[in-house]
């Protein structure tokens, strides 16, 4: 859509094509009809835009500013155009924790935004804020591991898939140098874990884990996040226990977990009795497309 006058529109055309006839076919007209229009143009705003005194039609210094400004303008309106049409799509606000470490989430939410003509706003937050914001409507859905969600009144989820449970630990450890190890084999390590305040679900399983593991762990810090906890274990505080797809930066090595009860599983969360049209082709599109690749 263009809102300029058509006589600056193809004023524009002019200048950028470099003459009159070349612009005439860009915008199938005649050039005698394009002539027309630009002298219009011309007598109306009181200004010689073009010397024509040349084989080639040549910008005046008035003409030059005229052109300046109509295509700032042009860029103005367009932009305005596209805020306007951005408001009209429905919008689906996402929560998550950390970063998209699933490739598979990302290409769905790129496709699903393409098809279905919609706009996205995303909010990070710890998994207890993440489940906060679910509560009390900043979010439509939510994105995260089961525990966040599993012990709250008023939220569903659908598990999404299930995450391999490692040992992680710094490259000086000794444990660094296997590929694999029994959680009996690691009852009195220094433990670094994430904080209640982070996410209570969370700390809540953790430990039930380990005391199905029948071992009481020997935690030295709790993390306030998944950053402080790889920094932690990667200057050699303590080992920790998480997730396979969180070590991704390579300063930590991670070792898988034997004979745990530790698990995690990823899931997208929403409130009970959701009714937004929207939300709901998310939830049900996001279910088949998982149960399809899994």
């Amino acid at each position: 859509m263009d809102i300029l006058d058509k006589r600056i529109r193809n004023f524009m055309v002019v200048v950028e094509m470099g003459s009159f006839s070349a612009a005439a076919r860009e915008l199938y007209l005649t050039q005698p009809a394009l002539s027309k229009q630009i002298t219009s143009l011309e007598r109306e705003s009181g200004t010689k835009l073009f010397d024509r005194s040349g084989y080639k039609p040549v910008l005046t210094a008035q003409g030059e500013a005229f052109y300046e400004g109509c295509r700032r303008l042009s860029q103005e309106c367009q932009a305005l155009l596209e805020r306007l049409q951005e408001q009209d799509r429905p919008c689906l606000t996402i929560g998550f924790t950390g970063s998209f470490e699933n490739r598979e989430i990302i290409e769905f939410i790129n496709r699903f935004v393409a098809e279905e003509n919609i706009s996205v706003d995303f909010r990070k937050n710890s998994f207890e804020e993440c489940l906060q914001d679910l509560l009390s409507d900043r979010v439509d859905v939510s994105f995260g591991i089961e525990s966040t969600y599993c012990y709250t009144n008023g939220i569903r989820y659908d598990r999404l898939h299930s995450y391999d449970m490692c040992v992680i630990v710094s490259h000086n450890h000794p444990l660094a140098r296997r590929d694999a190890v029994d959680i009996t084999e690691i009852k009195n390590e220094p433990v670094v874990c994430l904080s209640p305040a982070f996410g209570r679900g969370l700390y809540h399983d953790y430990m039930k884990a380990y005391a199905k593991d029948h071992l009481t762990p020997n935690i030295v810090r709790e993390a306030a996040s998944f950053d402080e906890l790889l920094f932690c274990v990667s200057v050699g505080e303590g080992i920790g226990i998480t997730s396979r797809n969180v070590v991704q930066d390579g300063s930590v090595k991670a070792v898988k977990l034997l004979n745990s009860h530790h698990a995690s599983h990823y899931v997208v969360a929403y409130r009970e009795g959701v009714r937004d049209p929207v939300a709901l082709n998310f939830i049900g599109q996001i279910r088949e497309y998982f149960n399809s690749i899994t």
